[in-house]
């Protein structure tokens, strides 16, 4: 990702933009340093099993942590001082009644290119030094930067198997796949190119129903949707399916269900490992 500008916002809009080209000259704060934004640490499980002398493995990424060193510019010419900017800054702390942080990355037109959500947890300050400055540390709530939800402008009106899909980002992400069923089928299946992992759902499906897969963590869904009713499918899962999550790049998801169907949606969130 390119970016020129950092923004620190509560309830969608950018309260704090930072420059980090040569508007930085002219503006009022300075940023010194950003820690963090690089691509989150892997935290590695390795254990012995006891019985059978096995290993166990597992690896998950920790949250984000931006740390920004940020200086002061005041403009004197007009009255204004040290004391005020730090003052401004400070005002993060308490946003208003259900406002939530978003970090954001900008490029040169003020042009989202990532966010990520988090809180303001320290403030610290070094107001005695001859270049006043204070660092500000954000915990965030995910190890990615994201991008809103990007849909697929025309995803085909026919069978495409497999069904092609390209994530913009380069972290997993989860994917949204919309489709209707052109005829009768007893079980729907929808596993990656490598036939590793599969979504795999046995129920009395009929012509017309729409199927709708989610697999964006914490947004997990299954469902069939049929004469405006919709029942939730996670019941009807066999075992040994597994949530399905695309990797950067094109991934190309094959669907087995003996008959053909007509895609209605595919999306997703584009995610990113860091800058």
């Amino acid at each position: 990702m390119r970016f020129s500008k950092v923004a620190i916002s509560y309830g969608g809009t950018s309260d704090f933009v930072f420059p980090l080209d040569s508007e930085i000259e002219t503006a009022p704060y300075v940023v010194k340093s950003i820690d963090g934004l690089d691509p989150a640490q892997i935290d590695v499980f390795v254990s012995d099993s006891i019985l059978d002398e096995g290993t166990y493995q597992g690896r998950s990424p920790l949250k984000k942590e931006i740390v920004l060193l940020m200086g002061f510019n005041p403009n004197y010419s007009i009255g204004e001082t040290t004391a005020e900017l730090r003052s401004n800054l400070y005002s993060m702390l308490t946003p208003k009644l259900g406002q939530t942080l978003t970090f954001k990355l900008l490029d040169d037109s003020s042009a989202v290119v990532g966010y990520i959500p988090g809180m303001i947890k320290q403030f610290e300050g070094n107001p005695f030094s001859k270049d006043p400055e204070v660092q500000i540390t954000i915990p965030c709530f995910s190890p990615y930067f994201q991008l809103d939800r990007y849909t697929e402008p025309s995803p085909g009106t026919m069978t495409k198997n497999p069904i092609p899909m390209t994530n913009l980002g380069d972290a997993p992400t989860g994917f949204k796949l919309v489709i209707t069923l052109t005829a009768a089928i007893t079980s729907f299946q929808i596993q990656d190119e490598v036939g590793y992992a599969a979504m795999h759902p046995v129920y009395a499906f009929a012509s017309g129903d729409i199927i709708t897969l989610n697999t964006h963590p914490g947004q997990r869904t299954c469902t069939v949707t049929r004469s405006g009713v919709t029942t939730n499918l996670l019941p009807y899962i066999t075992a040994g399916s597994s949530w399905l999550m695309l990797s950067g790049g094109l991934n190309n998801m094959a669907v087995a269900t003996g008959t053909s169907f007509d895609i209605n949606e595919v999306s997703h969130i584009p995610r990113f490992w860091g800058v």
